[in-house]
């Protein structure tokens, strides 16, 4: 079921990380919902960041009108369909980065794919940041889990002069080119839609190359800019989102109980908090390096644990898609 359904958890995982795409700016956490809804063209509230002839068209059409349907196989298709369409005829699969917040009408999760993405939006926020203690401030600051603070454009402008780009706005736009590119090497055109195709080692590809991108562009901006909670980068609450939004669908995926569980919360007007367990991996890395007389043999062992782990990590996040590695060291992975 799981490797059936691999581009609908790779695009679960991808569309939870892309929700706070509206903070990648120089903005940041100022009216992202709106900015980032009105380049879309669904609504007018605010001039648009990114004006839509500058926006990758496979970009803007993915975005507005890909269908979940689309990603859906395997013997369970119908019944996951059913159940992620709850409450919307059609979802599409991008529609979360527009409606996934609870607690503001307008912008309220319309089925249980947007309320997917919106829990796990709502579990990462309250477990990384919980309550703030001011508005959000004129200027910019990013601090430290100690507290110290710097001004965020101080602290990316190497950043910023590295991949020559001017500001996080520009920024921004770079990453709508540079996952278009990608976007084009799993997708292809019929009648007029773009559809995905079903090749293992291209959404390998994908991912992998997504992953490169957002690790390089996310962490220029902030999740939250209201102290206490201006510790926290834009990558590492957006990988959070995304890596419990993928655990989410291969639950609903594998269990019609925590389908249920999941319908009956929700429509009971409270959130729906996941219980994971941790899977960890263990090994004696430090035994192994240290055991030897000679750097090459260090060298060489190191190249083998790297594999290992490069492997181990493949596994568990591509080829049996259950889960994202949150932490890892040389005596564990989990």
């Amino acid at each position: 079921l799981l490797r059936e359904n691999r581009p609908l958890i790779i695009l679960t995982e991808i569309v939870g990380f892309l929700h706070d795409l509206g903070k990648l700016d120089n903005e940041c956490f100022r009216k992202h919902n709106e900015r980032i809804r009105t380049e879309f063209q669904i609504e007018n509230t605010y001039k648009p960041v990114i004006p839509k002839d500058n926006i990758p068209k496979i970009i803007f059409t993915l975005f507005r009108s890909a269908k979940l349907k689309e990603v859906l196989q395997g013997v369970a298709a119908d019944k996951m369909l059913k159940f992620l369409c709850e409450g919307q005829d059609e979802p599409e699969i991008f529609s979360p980065i527009f409606w996934h917040h609870f607690d503001r009408p307008q912008f309220n999760p319309r089925n249980n794919f947007e309320k997917l993405i919106a829990n796990a939006d709502s579990q990462d926020s309250n477990e990384d940041r919980g309550a703030q203690e001011e508005k959000s401030p004129e200027k910019f600051f990013i601090a430290t889990p100690f507290g110290f603070e710097e001004l965020l454009d101080d602290k990316i402008k190497d950043k910023l002069h590295e991949f020559c780009l001017k500001d996080r706005t520009e920024c921004r736009l770079r990453f709508y080119q540079e996952f278009a590119e990608i976007l084009s090497k799993i997708t292809y055109e019929k009648n007029g839609e773009i559809k995905f195709k079903d090749d293992g080692n291209l959404w390998r590809e994908f991912r992998n190359e997504f992953y490169e991108i957002v690790e390089k562009y996310f962490p220029l901006s902030l999740a939250e800019t209201r102290r206490p909670s201006n510790d926290i980068n834009l990558f590492d609450h957006c990988y959070m989102t995304g890596s419990i939004s993928k655990v989410g669908i291969v639950g609903f995926i594998l269990s019609e109980k925590l389908r249920e569980e999941f319908k009956e919360t929700i429509s009971q007007g409270r959130e729906y908090k996941f219980n994971f367990k941790l899977l960890v991996v263990g090994f004696d890395g430090y035994s192994s390096l240290t055991k030897v007389n000679r750097l090459p043999d260090f060298v060489g062992r190191s190249e083998k644990l790297n594999e290992v782990r490069r492997k181990i990590k493949e596994i568990v996040e591509f080829e049996l898609p259950i889960g994202n590695l949150i932490y890892e060291d040389l005596g564990i992975m989990c």
